[in-house]
């Protein structure tokens, strides 16, 4: 729809975000499931389903990666900061 190349697309996202266009989404993924770990109690695997991470590693890895700390740690410090 956009009448460009995946190339082009990402060259675009690369010069606008100095970011790859994966890294872009999985920011905001994780943006996403920080959000809903402070207002929900919702699960991590309902947590993963709604941000759209398979695999439970992966989420965490990506996680302790952009966070310094577990999505359970992070959800335990955001909770005794309420």
């Amino acid at each position: 729809q956009l009448s460009l190349s995946t190339k082009q697309v990402s060259r675009i996202i690369s010069k606008n975000y100095h970011a790859t266009f994966t890294e872009v989404v999985n920011e905001k993924k994780l943006s996403a499931a920080c959000l809903l770990l402070k207002n929900t109690d919702f699960s991590m695997s309902k947590i993963m389903e709604l941000v759209n991470i398979k695999t439970e590693n992966y989420f965490y890895t990506l996680f302790k990666k952009r966070y310094g700390m577990s999505p359970l740690k992070y959800r335990k410090l955001n909770s005794e900061n309420n």
